[in-house]
């Protein structure tokens, strides 16, 4: 503003001032435009990114969905356990679920699972895959804190007794990027196809020392043909 008001003045002077103003004013448009475009360009790769969770096996396979829970409306038909401590997996307004050992301004020692519906693979011999979308906080040991566990023995009732094997989560939340839903990545259940009695589950740890909080949402199974 201050140059342009600068410029005005001197336009009776000589005329190639005019041709000043307009590349000044040209050069304010573009770089707010510039500023704009980065804008839009950050807005999109978050969308892109909370959208990956849903749509990360190859657009160019054809594939059948299996299973698939949102969370949007609750915990669906997954069951919430604990092996110790006080906090369960919950439900959010926002429509995922959650967990955290930090309440009411303290840090609690907890183990909560989030355990999936019985999945029967019996007729699926094609290549199936699991995919989620999670965010939160980190504070401890993500590789230990936040995990993925599969069991071809769990009866529904007795969870603790079941057989338990964990699972690569391929990709975690940047604690930087921390509420921002960010994708598993491919995770493969191919060891249980032709099996009846699957069921996967996330396991959360805390201590009294250290807690993490732990999202997730739009779980999908699917089988993809070849």
């Amino acid at each position: 503003m201050i140059k342009y008001t600068f410029a005005y003045k001197k336009l009776k002077v000589k005329n190639n001032i005019f041709l000043v103003i307009i590349l000044s004013i040209t050069t304010s448009f573009v770089s707010a435009q510039t500023l704009l475009n980065s804008r839009e360009t950050a807005t999109s790769n978050s969308v892109v990114q909370e959208k990956r969770g849903i749509h990360d096996q190859d657009e160019t396979k054809e594939f059948n969905v299996l299973f698939e829970e949102s969370f949007a409306e609750g915990k669906g038909s997954f069951t919430c356990f604990n092996t110790k401590g006080p906090l369960l997996w919950h439900d959010s307004r926002c429509k995922f679920m959650k967990v955290s050992g930090f309440m009411g301004g303290a840090k609690y020692e907890d183990e909560a699972w989030l355990i999936s519906p019985n999945l029967d693979f019996s007729n699926n011999f094609e290549p199936v895959e699991l995919y989620f979308q999670h965010a939160g906080q980190l504070n401890g040991a993500k590789n230990n804190d936040m995990t993925l566990w599969v069991s071809c023995d769990c009866n529904g009732e007795d969870f603790a007794k079941a057989t338990w094997k964990q699972l690569k989560i391929p990709y975690y939340f940047v604690n930087n990027d921390k509420w921002i839903f960010v994708s598993s990545g491919t995770i493969s259940l191919n060891e249980y196809r032709g099996k009846p009695n699957v069921r996967f589950a996330f396991r959360y740890n805390s201590t009294e020392n250290a807690c993490a909080t732990w999202q997730i949402r739009n779980v999908k199974v699917v089988e993809v043909i070849e």
